[in-house]
């Protein structure tokens, strides 16, 4: 518990997590360090609006909670998996507070995430909602363009910090299982056991 507040102070680290990589939780761990969380929740997507994952929503999130079992504040989010039809972040968001009304929410955005918020339906709403952590990977000032572009204000909690991540993608990982090609290296070890345990982005022919 963050004792200058008295709230828990909860970091939202959304995605597909098709699958769940060592650049996540680098993420994870800088935004508990710089934005002094209590926990971290990674939110799975159960239907992502704009991809189709490889990996069940069911297989994806058995992953993350493995790969966070040991990681100290971090554990997976399945509030989406609950909600009808097209779930949007802050659909998700709103949820998460009704059910957690004394917690203070951190929306944590990696760099691709961060460029693309103003077009993110109910960016402005959501914006009011809670407080925005942006990781951009070259660690620019992001701040002009979500103020013009979606309306976050001066008075809007922002952070924007510069921290060099990991530069790994789940796609990238997926190609390479494809291939037959290692991706230990990438992935954390409950995650690449999982992985092939379950034979997950196999070439099938």
């Amino acid at each position: 518990m963050t004792e200058a507040a008295g709230r828990m102070r909860i970091g939202l680290l959304g995605g597909a997590f098709d699958p769940i990589h060592r650049g996540h939780l680098a993420l994870a761990r800088a935004a508990l360090e710089l934005e002094n969380l209590d926990q971290v929740l990674f939110v799975v997507a159960a239907e992502p609006l704009h991809k189709r994952p490889e990996a069940s929503a069911t297989d994806r999130l058995a992953m993350v909670s493995a790969a966070l079992e040991k990681e100290p504040g971090m554990a997976s989010c399945d509030v989406e998996f609950g909600m009808q039809g097209p779930v949007y972040t802050v659909d998700a968001v709103q949820m998460l507070r009704r059910q957690l009304p004394n917690a203070e929410f951190v929306l944590i955005l990696g760099g691709d995430a961060a460029v693309s918020f103003p077009f993110w339906y109910g960016s402005e709403r959501l914006a009011s909602m809670l407080r925005l952590a942006c990781f951009p990977r070259g660690g620019e000032d992001l701040f002009p363009p979500l103020r013009d572009e979606c309306g976050v204000g001066e008075a809007t909690l922002f952070a924007c910090y510069s921290v060099k991540l990991p530069a790994i993608s789940s796609s990238q990982i997926r190609e390479r299982l494809r291939a037959g090609e290692a991706a230990s290296e990438l992935l954390p070890p409950a995650a690449a056991a999982f992985i092939r345990a379950k034979g997950l982005y196999q070439e099938h022919t």
